[in-house]
C-alpha cells in the first residue's frame, strides 16, 4: 500500500491497458481504484498522498493521450471511435440479441468457453468461496470479470470473428483460474478434486488438439466435431446458429451450474475444520 517500486510498475501497466483495446478502459479504472484503496490504508499522510498520486496520475495521463489520439485519428473523443470508423458502425457495439452474447460466449457449442475449457465450470464455486472468506478480493475479481466479459458479450461478433474461440474470454481467464485456485485451497472434499481433474484433462486435451490441428479452429465448429464425431456436443446450446433447443439448453446449463456451485459450497460449510 506504500509508495514502492511495485506500485509504480503496476500503475504504469494499468495505464497501458486502454491502448490494447477500448474494452479495457473499465478494467483499468477498476484496477486504479484498487491501487487507490490500498494506498489509502497507509497511516503516514505523506506516503499516502504519494501513493495516491502514483496510483492515479499514470492512468489519467494515458487516457488524455489516448483520447487525443482518437480525436486526431478519427475526429472523435469516443474511446470506441476506431471501431465506429470502420464498417461496423454502431451495430458493431451491440450483439444480435440482448442475451445472445452473454450466454453464447460461455455456452455456445462451437465458441463457448465451457465447451472448450470445461474446467472453468468450477470457477463460480471459487468466486462464492472468495466472497465468503476474502470479501474484498472476491468483489474485485467479480467486478473485473464483469468489466471484461460484458463488453465482449455485447459485441456483434461475440464469438471472436475470424479468430480461434473463445477469443473474448482469454483476458478474464486468469481471474477465473484464480477462483478455481481459491476453491482448491479451501480443501473441498474428494468429489470436487475428482471433477476438477476430469474437467482439466478434457480442457488440456482440447487445447492440445487445437495446437495439433490449428486450421480447424477457424471453421466455427468445435474440434471434437471433426476428431470425435460421436462426442455429445449437442448438449451445449447453439447461439452462433440458433436452434429450437438453444434457450431451453441455456436455461438447463445455468440451473446446473448454479446447483453444482451450491452443492460444493454447502459441502464446504458443513465440513469439519482442518485441525492444522
Amino acid at each position: 500500500p506504500r509508495f514502492t517500486g511495485s506500485l509504480i510498475i503496476s500503475s504504469l501497466c494499468v495505464a497501458f491497458l486502454p491502448w490494447l483495446s477500448f474494452r479495457f478502459l473499465l478494467p483499468a479504472l477498476l484496477l486504479a481504484a484498487m491501487h487507490a484503496r490500498r494506498a489509502w490504508t497507509d497511516e503516514n499522510p505523506r506516503r499516502r498522498a504519494a501513493a495516491l498520486v502514483v496510483a492515479a496520475v499514470p492512468l489519467l495521463a494515458s487516457l488524455a493521450l489516448f483520447l487525443s489520439y482518437q480525436h486526431r485519428a478519427f475526429g472523435s473523443l469516443n474511446p470506441a471511435a476506431g471501431y465506429l470508423y470502420q464498417n461496423y458502425g454502431e451495430r458493431g457495439l451491440s450483439s444480435r440479441g440482448l442475451l445472445d452474447g452473454v450466454f453464447g460466449i460461455l455456452l455456445d457449442r462451437g465458441h463457448g468457453l465451457l465447451s472448450w475449457s470445461p474446467v472453468y465450470l468450477l470457477s463460480p464455486t471459487g468466486l462464492v468461496i472468495l466472497f465468503r472468506t476474502r470479501r474484498a478480493l472476491g468483489i474485485y475479481i467479480g467486478l473485473l470479470l464483469l468489466a471484461i466479459y460484458l463488453p465482449g458479450a455485447q459485441f456483434v461478433f461475440w464469438w471472436g470473428g475470424f479468430a480461434p474461440p473463445p477469443r473474448y474470454m482469454v483476458a478474464p481467464a486468469p481471474f477465473l483460474g484464480a477462483a478455481i485456485c481459491a476453491a482448491l485451497a479451501a480443501r473441498l472434499r474428494r468429489p470436487f478434486a475428482a471433477l476438477f481433474a476430469l474437467l482439466l484433462a478434457a480442457s488440456l486435451a482440447f487445447g492440445w488438439l487445437g495446437c495439433a490441428r490449428p486450421g480447424l479452429l477457424y471453421k466455427h465448429r468445435h474440434l471434437a466435431a471433426y476428431c470425435f464425431p460421436r462426442f455429445p456436443l449437442r448438449i451445449f446450446p447453439a447461439f452462433f446458429r440458433k436452434e429450437a433447443l438453444t434457450w431451453p439448453l441455456a436455461a438447463a446449463w445455468s440451473a446446473g451450474i448454479a446447483a453444482l456451485t451450491a452443492f460444493f459450497c454447502a459441502r464446504r460449510s458443513t465440513a469439519k475444520p482442518d485441525p492444522k
